[in-house]
């Protein structure tokens, strides 16, 4: 089986789809599966190399321009071609693809028309387009929750048949004996991102503020900077810049407790990262995470539409009503099992499905 990785393999920051492509590309390789990962001059202005530019990267990883990239599907002989991650440049490769008898498959991160919803940009325009033709010309699309099938297939009419869950992975097994246990105060973490959206951050504090006979800890992961604000007697708020690596795993180590807050998103790598460590998940009910977390075995899963439920959490959390300890372990045997590898494995027979 010839399979080509096509999608974004280099950022400035490691994100969720760039460490999925990369694991795919480092997992799927076997006796029966050869593979190329080709991506693109994203950030170059030269008209001649976007279009026919050709650069090794690292073994099996190049980049390319446009055309160049149509030569390698033909030279290759590729059976399959996987859009790892939705990229404009791909818009005219998803149709030569299919005029080539090249089965498709594609990964949704996202959806753009959902998470775009307000921006009315030209670029919107592009991205939804994109995402529209992905939809088309792909045999299958691999999605993180039931939650974004549902949005999928009413926004496009698609057949629930062509469509597969998967989920993001954790590089290694679990390192829950690297925790540390600290008693001082409830440590929480909270994923703040990139953006202006706060992602509910400022409805989570308010939710904190309220909670009294409890010292609490709040790590809002993503700011512009680091500083340190005591918002209550009770309630202290550490807002952290963007953090990764060794330093990020650091933090897990030394934290209780991770919160998400019904704010649109496909799976939350970050959660189950968090989880590898031992820390504790609160999430909603329909991101892809929460697939995996049974209410108050491993986890704590609350409706997304009710708030009250989250703040009922936290504050029997706070007054310690959960054995965050057994929450903890269980968490970490979960997230043994979800790693790149397993996924990877898992990619690999939806390959076989269509080939």
């Amino acid at each position: 089986m010839r399979v080509c990785f096509i999608g974004r393999y280099y950022h400035e920051y490691i994100t969720a789809p760039i460490k999925y492509s990369r694991a795919l590309r480092s997992y799927v390789n076997a006796d029966d599966v050869e593979t190329i990962f080709i991506t693109y001059f994203f950030d170059c202005r030269n008209f001649l190399k976007k279009l026919l530019g050709n650069e090794i990267l690292e073994r099996g990883v190049v980049k390319c321009g446009i055309l160049r990239i149509v030569l390698k599907l033909l030279k290759c002989k590729i059976e399959l071609v996987h859009f790892t991650t939705l990229e404009r440049f791909e818009i005219p490769l998803f149709i030569i693809s299919k005029l080539m008898g090249v089965k498709v498959i594609s990964t949704l991160h996202g959806l753009f028309y959902a998470e775009t919803e307000y921006d009315k940009t030209y670029g919107r325009l592009k991205d939804l387009l994109l995402e529209r033709i992905a939809v088309r010309f792909s045999d299958l699309l691999l999605i993180y929750s039931q939650y974004q099938a549902e949005r999928l297939t009413g926004k496009y009419k698609i057949r629930r048949a062509k469509i597969r869950f998967i989920y993001n992975g954790v590089e290694s097994a679990s390192r829950i004996d690297e925790k540390q246990i600290f008693e001082d105060a409830l440590r929480i973490l909270f994923y703040k991102g990139f953006g202006d959206n706060d992602r509910g951050l400022n409805q989570l504090i308010g939710m904190l503020e309220g909670i009294r006979g409890a010292q609490l800890l709040l790590r809002a992961l993503g700011g512009a900077e680091r500083r340190t604000v005591q918002k209550t007697k009770n309630l202290i708020i550490v807002y952290e810049s963007f953090i990764q690596g060794k330093e990020l795993n650091d933090l897990f180590k030394e934290t209780h407790v991770v919160i998400k807050m019904p704010f649109f998103e496909t799976f939350s790598t970050f959660t189950l990262e968090a989880m590898s460590y031992g820390v504790t998940p609160v999430v909603p009910d329909f991101i892809g995470v929460s697939r995996y977390i049974t209410n108050g075995k491993n986890g704590l899963k609350y409706h997304a539409d009710r708030l009250n439920e989250l703040r009922e959490i936290i504050k029997k959390i706070a007054d310690g009503n959960y054995n965050l300890n057994e929450l903890s372990a269980n968490a970490a045997d979960t997230a043994r099992r979800l790693t790149w590898e397993n996924m990877a494995a898992q990619t690999k027979e939806f390959y076989e499905e269509i080939i």
